[in-house]
């Protein structure tokens, strides 16, 4: 997808307001179109945290959209979590959101799902970077509508785009997969927020739970994709099944949108 010219001055803007060595990213970022190096950033903020992307626009936006402009509401939400929140974080990529939560929640503990192996080992790098190993958990599996295997598409590089049902053309492989109650199970039996961003494949896994299996979570936040085959209406009508509530739904486009749910519905 072609940027505006706008979006591309906000991000160089904020790369260079928001970054320790924002400078240095820049030049990094524009070497890397010229000659295809270097591969990797890393990302580094005043408050010492560290993330290391691949350089490439699919591997940093997530620094972007998550620490940044805080794209789920963390800033809201944390308040409301308590001060030792579990927290599922399902689709966790290089670790942006987990890492975002424990900037917030500095005593969560995070059980973190990524299925790509070339991705989980940016997410375990960054986790112990920051020195969160004890706080957040790596499961490099796919949360899945069954347990077992599934295929999945892994272009590599970190790319938000990998995932069961992604629109790029990489061969499939196959990873193994849990289903929602196992994810779930890591955490216990109460759960404060399920994050969910997992390119479509939310269908797979949500619509195989079971209401029973969402009684202990009290708040989900979640990147919905209108694929083929399904859209929001379905993971709407299988949530009004369960004490969770929509508090809000921003619809980015027609293919995706982000919805807030909650067991007691704030304004």
């Amino acid at each position: 997808m072609k940027r505006r010219p706008a979006y591309a001055l906000r991000r160089v803007w904020q790369t260079a307001k928001e970054f320790e060595n924002g400078p240095t990213l820049l030049g990094q970022i524009a070497l890397h179109r010229m000659s295809g190096r270097p591969r990797e950033l890393v990302y580094r903020f005043p408050d010492q945290t560290r993330i290391r992307c691949t350089n490439l626009t699919g591997g940093r936006l997530p620094i972007y959209e998550v620490l940044i402009d805080d794209t789920y509401g963390l800033a809201s939400i944390a308040p409301e979590l308590g001060p030792k929140p579990v927290i599922l974080d399902i689709g966790a990529h290089i670790g942006s959101f987990s890492i975002a939560v424990s900037r917030y929640c500095p005593e969560a503990r995070i059980e973190a799902f990524e299925a790509s192996a070339t991705t989980a080992r940016y997410l375990t790098a960054n986790i112990a970077a920051n020195g969160l190993e004890d706080r957040v958990h790596v499961h490099n599996v796919a949360v899945a509508g069954s347990a077992g295997t599934v295929e999945f598409i892994d272009n590599g590089a970190g790319s938000v785009h990998n995932g069961m049902v992604s629109p790029e053309r990489a061969k499939p492989v196959k990873v193994p997969s849990i289903t929602f109650t196992q994810a779930a199970s890591t955490a216990g039996p109460h759960i404060d927020l399920v994050k969910i961003d997992a390119e479509g494949a939310e269908y797979d896994f949500i619509l195989a739970s079971s209401p029973d299996d969402w009684v202990g979570v009290q708040r989900v936040v979640m990147e919905y994709h209108n694929v083929r085959g399904h859209k929001w209406d379905e993971l709407e009508k299988f949530f009004a099944a369960t004490a969770l509530r929509v508090v809000r739904r921003d619809e980015e486009s027609e293919r995706l949108g982000l919805v807030w749910l909650a067991q007691d519905p704030v304004s």
